[in-house]
């Protein structure tokens, strides 16, 4: 007999915060889960081992003229074959479904086994800047797609930081120096503790340290998943200082005439692409240079659907909002949240629960959802003693 799971009516600070406005194509969604609810936090990354050092989507290869490689759609490079067809580029998702199992939050049978919530992390294996460390991370078993191109035939050792080549080389903190090395804005949970979003950094021993180098945190937590900062100490980020992280540069800045039609549209991507190749040269060392030149000609900031996990000071939150980075940075801080990381855009955002049937079901999806991922952000719950 499959065990009851509880539901809603058993967590009342849980609040759910769902609207749309007059003409607006999606929904604004605010989940907000008091600490002493969480049983426990997670992330799941599918096949880890792959996506370990591999280069994400890749926005900035150039053709011999000088014009950007498939910039519309990204490529994924896969043991040095570039890979341009949609189907191939998403190798690494696997169905929500996948999970929902790994989580713990439904049975093999696909049925609620735990109150909880999922939301996509789909930024982490997908772009730079995004990297997913834990204390004590999992054999990775065999791995093959359908094609046969890529394929694992013996269990290989977890790596404790998953990150993509770029942030392997680009992230680690040299020899100590405050100077080099990046510094990322994690989600860091530890279970039994409430949920930080704190800047760290890491070194070649994948050790995590305080942007300060002066505290060591590589025993103190379960894991740590990093994400574009949006929310700092209850301030909407300055995005001049962080443009590195916003590899997508469609999510910042509006370079496109979405009222173009016809044949003059052809004439209108080109010109994108265009400004897009001259954003992109010499990246990544000159890319927050050209990106804030970029910003200051004019064009209109981008309006896009926003995936945003943060922390108020006594709850953990989620938010799906439309609008540019300062938007909903601003919607964000007038609910409570004091820190938050953008996790994810666009179609690919989702947030499920358990309570809608005996399957559960999605709360929000994009007005275009994709229903897979590479990463996901696992919410189990304990119900409050009565």
């Amino acid at each position: 007999m499959a065990q009851k799971v509880e539901g809603i009516s058993r967590f009342p600070g849980i609040d759910v915060h769902r609207e749309k406005d007059i003409g607006a194509e999606q929904f604004t969604y605010l989940l907000s889960v008091p600490f002493e609810y969480i049983s426990r936090l997670g992330i799941n990354v599918c096949h880890k081992a792959l996506i370990n050092n591999g280069s994400g989507l890749v926005r900035h290869l150039f053709k011999e003229d000088e014009t950007l490689l498939n910039p519309n759609n990204s490529v994924r490079v896969i043991e040095g074959r570039v890979i341009e067809e949609k189907g191939d580029i998403r190798i690494f998702h696997e169905s929500y479904d996948t999970h929902l199992k790994a989580h713990g939050l439904v049975d093999e049978n696909g049925r609620v086994k735990a109150a909880g919530y999922l939301n996509g992390w789909r930024d982490m294996g997908q772009n730079p800047w995004h990297i997913f460390w834990e204390n004590s991370p999992k054999e990775h078993n065999f791995f093959a797609n359908p094609d046969e191109k890529l394929v694992s035939q013996r269990p290989l050792p977890g790596d404790r930081l998953t990150a993509l080549e770029e942030d392997h080389k680009e992230g680690a903190t040299h020899m100590g120096s405050l100077a080099t090395g990046r510094v990322y804005t994690c989600m860091v949970y530890k279970q039994g503790n409430a949920p930080e979003i704190k800047r760290i950094r890491f070194d070649f021993n994948h050790d995590l340290y305080s942007e300060a180098l002066d505290e060591k945190l590589s025993d103190k937590v379960d894991w740590a998943a990093s994400g574009k900062p949006i929310v700092v100490n209850r301030e909407p980020v300055d995005i001049y200082k962080e443009l590195p992280q916003f590899y997508d540069i469609a999510h910042v800045v509006q370079i496109s005439d979405r009222t173009v039609t016809g044949s003059e549209n052809d004439k209108e991507r080109n010109r994108d692409f265009a400004i897009a190749a001259e954003v992109f040269k010499n990246y990544p060392w000159e890319f927050k240079k050209r990106f804030t030149e970029l910003l200051g000609k004019g064009f209109p900031r981008a309006s896009y659907y926003f995936d945003v996990v943060g922390v108020s000071d006594s709850r953990l939150m989620v938010l799906n909002m439309q609008g540019t980075i300062e938007d909903v940075a601003r919607y964000a801080i007038s609910k409570g949240m004091k820190e938050g990381i953008i996790v994810d855009e666009g179609g690919s955002l989702a947030t499920w629960a358990w309570y809608h049937g005996d399957r559960g079901g999605f709360e929000n999806v994009s007005m275009y959802f994709r229903p897979s991922a590479i990463s996901t952000f696992g919410i189990l719950l304990a119900a409050p003693k009565m």
